[in-house]
């Protein structure tokens, strides 16, 4: 192997050369066919480095277990022990299948071997892969037990790792970094939910397939969890949907997958006794499949359950308290859902120790997670018929959450439970100052986002207040109302915003972009939802100009005068000028002017004198006499 012009620093390894650097690349860049190849390639030289590489590639595939990355492991420290960066990358490949089995007795060995490795920040691309691995692991087992300590750790841990990825320039590795803390950190904390599932969404998007690598069900396995978090349904059922695509990539992920289908279906459902029965046998699945797993599933199942006053989340939560706690926040949040389930039983909890335990959660560095909790308890007071514990628990929630505008609809949905019936909306009590997005409503207010296509670029207000929107989303919005109140297929959405796509990435990408088109203007879900194949426009919430001007123009006179004189764009044609998809629009758009013109010419003797410039603006080839 010829060595390579990076210095490899402390580490005299004959890792670092160009071969296992081009090696290291494909593994980092997903393309694993061709990692197995060179590692073949390197077999004539050191067999067991060639061995190493593939052991890596069928990891990353879910061939081979912890089981046999410990025997890779021993074998390592006995053939090699003078080559310390060859054994720290297996151990590096033995957490990160740890945590996928969540087999945390394993990721301890990262984070020792992570501390034994050197720590200048530029050395050979070797170390820097390796270490940027190692700190990824530490990264997401910091979060585990959150408190400001492990969240602080947990941050400079996951920058660390990705700086380590971006200066060997592997940044499809610093993108997964990105998108793993993003969802643990969401789950975790609850801090900035609706964010990090995007990113999750934006980075799973991104990567593609990866020819098969475990890291993208994983994400996809992620962005389940935080989508049934924020209480995103559609979100939820899409992550859902591409999990079931890697079922056949290892079982935990054809489990888990039928555990998120079944949490969708409560959430939609509200929790109806098919969905009850669905999440019955998922979670018999994963407690023979993977056990492990049920300490975070069954509570989750079990606090779904309760949202909806479910009998089933006692039977559920009972299961799932049987476990131990990983972490001290952990087992506050045990004791609280001891409380929910109490109170479907029918008792009384006294309130103060309810909010003692609400306090400590708080504590732990998780405001937002503590103050979610509590609205979830105020509902449950609700339902049961205590209206003083249901204010007071309201009331500590909104003082620790943020403001409405970033609320999940998880959030919107307990806090419209918690409310007593008639009464008015307290916002005083959370009252901070807002950002630049617009508040996100619950289906029942009445919101009117308007939107003008008879202009140079795409004008939207929602309850007046103007919006601009990222360009995508923009583009999706003008296809849909467009066609409004028609509903636009999917296939058709993803053919205007994607055409060189496949249509099975288009629709992931699609979510994403609904989602952010949702987010961007703060609506709720009914206002714009997929209805199986179709995205549907809610008419009570959206008006568009075009309609209007339509209308207008039929009815002749002074009032088709006005709308012409109205006119300042054809379709937004300087925004998206070269899109094909609407040439026809426009051309139809223009022929309608020109009609209205002609008819008020007869009418009254002469052409509009706004005629002209209407004609200008809207790209007219035709010229009316």
């Amino acid at each position: 192997m010829s060595p390579s012009p990076s210095s490899p620093g402390p580490v005299g390894s004959t890792l670092v050369s160009d071969e296992v650097v081009a090696t290291m690349r494909a593994l980092a860049s997903g393309h694993l066919a061709h990692a197995a190849a060179l590692g073949d390639d390197l077999a004539a030289t050191d067999v067991l480095l060639a061995d190493v590489v593939r052991a890596d590639v069928a990891a990353r595939m879910a061939q081979i277990g912890c089981a046999q990355l410990r025997d890779l492991d021993a074998r390592v420290t006995v053939e090699a022990p003078d080559e310390p960066l060859l054994r720290w990358w297996v151990v590096a490949m033995l957490g990160e299948r740890a945590l996928l089995d969540a087999d945390l007795g394993a990721v301890p060995l990262a984070v020792a071997a992570l501390a034994e490795m050197p720590d200048e920040a530029f050395a050979a691309t070797p170390v820097l892969y390796v270490r940027g691995r190692l700190r990824r692991i530490a990264a997401a087992v910091s979060i585990v037990a959150p408190s400001p300590a492990t969240i602080a750790e947990h941050l400079e841990l996951r920058d660390a790792a990705i700086a380590d990825f971006l200066r060997c320039d592997f940044p499809a590795e610093a993108a997964l970094t990105r998108g793993l803390s993003a969802a643990l950190a969401a789950i975790a904390t609850w801090d900035d939910v609706d964010e990090h599932l995007a990113t999750v969404e934006d980075i799973r998007t991104n990567l593609g397939d990866q020819e098969g690598s475990i890291w993208v069900p994983l994400l996809d396995e992620l962005a389940v969890l935080v989508a049934v978090t924020a209480g995103e349904v559609e979100v939820a059922a899409a992550a859902v949907e591409a999990l079931e695509d890697h079922r056949g990539a290892h079982r935990v992920f054809g489990a888990f997958a039928a555990f998120g289908r079944a949490a969708v279906d409560v959430m939609a459902s509200g929790a109806s006794p098919a969905s009850i029965d669905t999440l019955t046998g998922a979670l018999d699945w994963l407690a023979r499949t993977h056990p492990q797993l049920l300490a975070q599933t069954l509570p989750q199942a079990a606090n779904l359950c309760a949202d909806h006053g479910a009998d089933a989340a006692r039977r559920f939560g009972a299961a799932g308290l049987d476990w131990p706690a990983v972490s001290p926040a952990m087992a506050v949040r045990g004791r609280l859902l001891g409380i929910r389930l109490a109170l479907l039983d029918g008792a009384r909890p006294p309130l103060g120790p309810t909010i003692d335990l609400l306090d400590e959660l708080a504590a732990f560095g998780v405001p937002r997670l503590a103050g979610a909790t509590a609205l979830r308890l105020a509902a449950d007071h609700r339902r049961a018929g205590i209206g003083d514990g249901a204010d007071e628990l309201r009331t500590w929630a909104l003082l620790r959450l943020p403001d409405r505008t970033r609320w999940t609809a998880a959030e919107r949905g307990w806090d419209a439970a918690a409310s007593s019936p008639g009464a008015p909306d307290d916002r005083r009590v959370a009252a901070r100052p807002t950002d630049a997005s617009t508040p996100r409503r619950r289906a029942t207010d009445r919101v009117l986002v308007a939107v003008r296509v008879l202009a140079p670029t795409l004008e939207v207000d929602v309850d007046g207040r103007p919006v601009v929107l990222r360009d995508m989303a923009a583009k999706l919005l003008l296809v849909l109302v467009l066609s409004h109140p028609t509903p636009v297929h999917v296939e058709r959405a993803v053919d205007v915003l994607w055409p060189e796509l496949d249509v099975r990435t288009g629709r992931r990408r699609l979510n994403t972009v609904v989602y952010r088109l949702r987010q961007e203007l703060g609506l709720d879900p009914a206002a714009l939802r997929r209805s199986g194949a179709v995205l549907v426009l809610d008419p009570a919430v959206w008006e568009v100009d075009l309609h209007r001007w339509r209308a207008e123009l039929d009815a002749g006179g002074d009032r088709a005068d006005a709308a012409l004189g109205s006119v300042r764009g054809n379709l937004c044609q300087a925004q998206f000028p070269y899109d094909e998809t609407f040439v026809d629009e426009r051309r139809a758009v223009s022929g309608i002017a020109e009609r209205a013109i002609r008819s008020l010419a007869a009418e009254r003797g002469e052409r509009p004198i706004d005629g002209d410039r209407v004609l200008a603006v809207l790209g007219s080839e035709v010229v009316s006499p």
